[in-house]
């Protein structure tokens, strides 16, 4: 090889084609390389979108609202008073609101939702409730969301699927004042004046709290004669802790007597002196001639009786088994019934469970606050649906404050639109269409109708419901006292009357002095038979009426002589009861002046 071949040589020996081709070769494979890397970076991009996070100090704590792939904007909503009036309306007992946020996304909103997290500096107390709420513009109200609370009550997180208006909205306790750390703005009647304080972003809404207490309830007239005493009881003696009817304090108040239409007909009257209601039970055979609310509207009453039935809420909520929060409950037996059943424990009211304390105290709050009509019928069913949606079992077994509470958040968000709408048909089509068409057409009205009663229902149970269970729960009797009932109404039966055909026959008097005069009693009347110093006097008897008076009949024998007639009074007393006379014996005595015989000597005693 001459010097010439050599240095024309390619190294490592290629030739001079040779190496063009390797250089482009290398091009193509860094191209190639590049063209990889942009093309995972743009499917990186699209299938894990970036992370965006907007944050915001927010009474008192930090709000974080984070969604994939969409930049987020947060700012304080400006006066409205649409949305202020809405936020003092929330449910009718007090809270607490902050400002409300106006947050916004830059594009659609991914299908994992936006997460809303506001952290402060303290530790929300066990009983604290808390949510993180939206306004529908709709309906013109906040309607709570799903909201969880972290296990170290410092965190509120809820994630949503859709963005408007965002605030929050907490029970009002001074605790949870703490707690937040924020300036605190009392309200009256109008936000509007207090709106733009920035630093005070912190509202107290304070309402007056709807009445727990019912009126005593007022019985008529006695208790039927065939009761020989019917008392009523609040069991103070074993202090279950469920008040003193003698101070119109106990959980349910009492009274016993006759129906005003049939004092043969006993009556008892019942009122649920709390802001929930108390279970119902009958002794076994005393089956009541009637028994239900007493004094409620018609209307309410058939809808409680169709939506027990119609979601499968059992005899322990139908309301011929239940005496509603504050309402009034009555039921009357006949004789018979009640001495198949026997003397003793006729009706008792009893230790409601958590899940009937939820309905009752709801359906009391929602039949209040709701206007009457088809809204408030559709809110009796919103409230008797949650039988279906919520698991009442956990509810029922839990003691714990923070669990009950949690659970009241979870059981709000469950409420299932499309039953409560099929209730709504049928309810509609069954008992509205022809009793009451201007309900009917007002329940076709779905779409606003449920939107409302769900908003109302949803605040209510996580604030005004959830105290009333806590409450109960802190008060209820332990298990070992569980087995008595709240109240309880005992009588004791007098012996069963007989006929009076069961007492005809002779009846002879016989004075100390000596003699005697004896009468037959029979369906003629009562006549003379045999005298000791009398002759016949021609007379014709007939026994005009016969009246029990709980010992004795009273009879009114009209006797016709010599063309004239005129009306005598006896009293016919069996033995065996208490009456004038010796009890122990058939007796049978004249009425004079309206007093029976006075003394033993002057009665007619059975042969």
């Amino acid at each position: 090889m001459t010097m010439d071949d050599d240095q024309n040589a390619s190294p490592e020996g290629e030739t001079p084609e040779r190496a063009p081709r390797r250089r482009r070769l290398f091009v193509w494979i860094a191209a190639g390389t590049v063209a990889v890397l942009a093309i995972t970076a743009i499917a990186v991009a699209i299938f894990f979108p970036r992370d965006h996070t907007a944050e915001l100090a927010w009474g008192g704590g930090q709000l974080s609202v984070s969604a994939d792939g969409t930049p987020l904007t947060i700012e304080e909503a400006p006066h409205s008073a649409e949305v202020a009036t809405a936020m003092a309306n929330l449910v009718p007992t007090s809270y607490l609101a902050l400002h409300p946020l106006d947050i916004t996304a830059e594009s659609q909103i991914p299908e994992t939702g936006v997460t809303l997290s506001w952290t402060i500096e303290g530790e929300l107390p066990p009983e604290a409730s808390v949510t993180f709420a939206y306004f529908d513009e709709d309906i013109s109200m906040w309607v709570p969301e799903l909201t969880t609370i972290s296990a170290d009550r410092r965190t509120v997180t809820a994630v949503v699927t859709h963005l408007s208006l965002w605030n929050i909205f907490t029970s009002p306790g001074q605790d949870v004042i703490d707690a937040i750390g924020g300036l605190v703005t009392d309200i009256a009647d109008d936000i509007a004046e207090s709106w733009d304080r920035a630093g005070e972003q912190l509202y107290r809404f304070t309402h007056e709290i709807l009445g727990n207490s019912a009126d005593m309830p007022e019985c008529d007239g006695a208790a039927p004669v065939w009761t020989s005493d019917a008392f009523v009881t609040d069991n103070v003696e074993v202090d279950l802790g469920w008040g003193d009817s003698s101070d119109g304090n106990a959980a349910v108040l009492l009274c016993v007597g006759s129906d005003p239409d049939n004092p043969d007909i006993l009556q008892v009257k019942a009122a649920a002196n709390r802001g929930y209601g108390f279970p119902v039970t009958f002794a076994d055979k005393a089956v009541p001639l009637a028994a239900g609310p007493s004094g409620v509207d018609p209307t309410i009453a058939s809808v409680l009786q169709f939506g027990s039935s119609f979601f499968m809420s059992g005899q322990v909520f139908a309301p011929d088994r239940f005496v509603y929060a504050t309402q009034e409950f009555t039921a009357t037996f006949i004789e018979q019934s009640a001495r198949d059943a026997g003397s003793g424990r006729i009706i008792s009211f009893d230790l409601p469970a958590a899940d009937q304390v939820l309905l009752s105290s709801g359906l009391k709050i929602m039949i209040d606050v709701l206007e009457p009509g088809s809204q408030t019928v559709a809110g009796i069913l919103a409230v008797l649906s949650l039988v279906e949606s919520c698991e009442f079992g956990e509810l029922n077994t839990s003691r714990d404050v923070s669990a009950t509470v949690a659970w009241m958040a979870a059981c709000a968000s469950s409420l299932d639109g499309d039953s409560i709408a099929d209730a709504m048909n049928v309810i509609a089509a069954d008992v509205f269409e022809t009793n009451d068409p201007e309900i009917a057409e007002g329940l076709t009205k779905k779409s606003t109708l449920l939107r409302t009663v769900s908003a109302k229902l949803k605040a209510l149970l996580i604030f005004s419901v959830a105290q009333v269970i806590i409450d109960y729960v802190g008060d209820s009797i332990t298990e070992d006292v569980s087995s008595y009932p709240v109240s309880f109404v005992q009588i004791t039966l007098a012996p069963e009357r007989p006929t009076i055909e069961s007492l005809y026959g002779t009846y002879t008097w016989r004075p100390t002095g000596g003699g005697y005069t004896t009468v037959m009693l029979d369906s003629g009347g009562i006549r003379m038979t045999a005298c000791s110093a009398c002759g016949d006097v021609p007379a014709e008897q007939q026994l005009t009426s016969a009246e029990w008076d709980s010992s004795c009949f009273a009879i009114v024998n009209t006797v016709t002589s010599f063309g004239s007639s005129y009306d005598e009074n006896w009293l016919l007393c069996p033995s065996g009861f208490d009456g004038p006379g010796d009890s122990t014996t058939d007796r049978l005595g004249t009425v004079f002046r309206g007093a029976p015989p006075t003394t033993d000597d002057d009665w007619y005693v059975r042969d």
